[in-house]
């Protein structure tokens, strides 16, 4: 398992142009909900100070209150709310279908023999896999469903019980404690749908039923293994993730240089996460590789020789077999057909040779 870890760390700390590639791609599909805000904010308040705050994550009252009255020429509250609305909904399905384009190259390219990016392999990876693993989204789904519908019913009881209860200590205890048991159950579901996407490209599955049964089977024969290195390498990203958030917060947003250096570490967050979900691949794919290796392929047949040898002497070495060119071979000649005469005459010649031998 420390194996495994160092091995994600290690490939997610090598994979610098994946990252840049995976960079790219969420900044294109949170395009369509961030350029519209961007112009909402700075058409309506060009050349004044607020534009800076607002950037800033700074909420203006003054602007707010304008734009709830329609102060804005060709802005209102209903009409950015529809296209908010329905730019999220077309920025989910995008990245949705992103995500699993980008989960089958990042695995196309940790399964490759070198192990080093290739814009190609990544693309080649991502197209070959993606219906498998919208199948595999799809039978999660199932699953997420059920681990919801279990929480709710479990917290009825503790609703009713806590609507009756005179003290709230025991009851925020146990909804702690089953919020800790969803939060663990959903953990769960995403790492072992992790090591189905890892065994579909290290095993070439095309069932996604049978592979989501064999990753269940996997994690539950060894949970310790996966689940302390699903833990370890999430909490690694969380602190990376936390320490460019915290960063971020404590840059005072007073000049437009501020501004970008804030943006810049919102990046540096962004990347951080990318990181984890890299390591996760790598060191999920290390581990099981290493305890559920695919199976052998078969063994090619011996090489083949395509010309004969240039002469007698030559001999293929041991374990080639020969296969001559018919291109290159002439048929033999045909024997040409002899007279009636000299046939009748080639009996007659042997009786009388063993007539004399007589």
């Amino acid at each position: 398992m420390l194996t495994s870890l160092l091995v994600g760390i290690e490939r997610a700390c090598r994979s610098v142009k994946l990252l840049f590639v995976l960079l790219l791609g969420n900044l294109f599909c949170a395009a369509p909900v961030a350029l519209p805000v961007f112009a909402l904010v700075q058409q309506s308040a060009q050349d004044h100070v607020v534009a800076q705050h607002l950037f800033a994550d700074q909420l203006n009252a003054a602007w707010l209150i304008d734009f709830v009255n329609n102060q804005f020429n060709g802005f209102s509250p209903v009409s950015v709310g529809l296209q908010t609305g329905l730019l999220l909904l077309v920025a989910g399905a995008l990245y949705l279908t992103a995500n699993l384009f980008f989960s089958g190259g990042i695995l196309a390219v940790f399964a490759a023999p070198l192990e080093r990016f290739s814009l190609r392999k990544f693309c080649e990876g991502g197209g070959a896999y993606w219906w498998r693993f919208a199948r595999l989204l799809l039978i999660a789904l199932i699953f997420y469903g059920l681990l919801l519908g279990a929480y709710f019913l479990a917290s009825r009881p503790l609703n009713k019980a806590a609507a009756q209860a005179t003290a709230a200590g025991p009851i925020e205890i146990k909804r702690w404690l089953l919020l800790l048991a969803g939060a663990l159950g959903f953990g769960l579901i995403n790492m072992v749908f992790d090591y189905a996407r890892i065994r579909t490209v290290q095993h070439e599955a095309r069932r996604m039923w049978r592979v989501t049964f064999a990753a269940w089977r996997f994690c539950l024969a060894y949970v310790w293994r996966t689940t302390f290195l699903y833990l370890l390498l999430a909490a690694i990203g969380l602190v990376l993730f936390g320490a460019f958030v915290w960063l971020r917060n404590a840059v005072t947003q007073a000049s437009w240089l501020n501004v970008m250096l804030a943006f810049g570490l919102g990046q540096l967050a962004i990347v951080a996460r990318l990181w984890t979900r890299l390591a996760l691949f790598a060191g999920q794919a290390d581990l099981h590789q290493r305890l559920a290796p695919a199976p052998a392929l078969a063994k090619p047949g011996a090489p083949v020789i395509e010309f004969m040898p240039a002469t007698k002497d030559l001999t293929p070495p041991p374990g080639f077999t020969l296969e001559p060119d018919a291109t290159t071979l002439t048929p033999p000649a045909e024997t040409a057909p002899q007279p009636a005469a000299v046939a009748a005459a080639e009996p007659t010649e042997t009786s009388d040779e063993s007539g004399n031998r007589a």
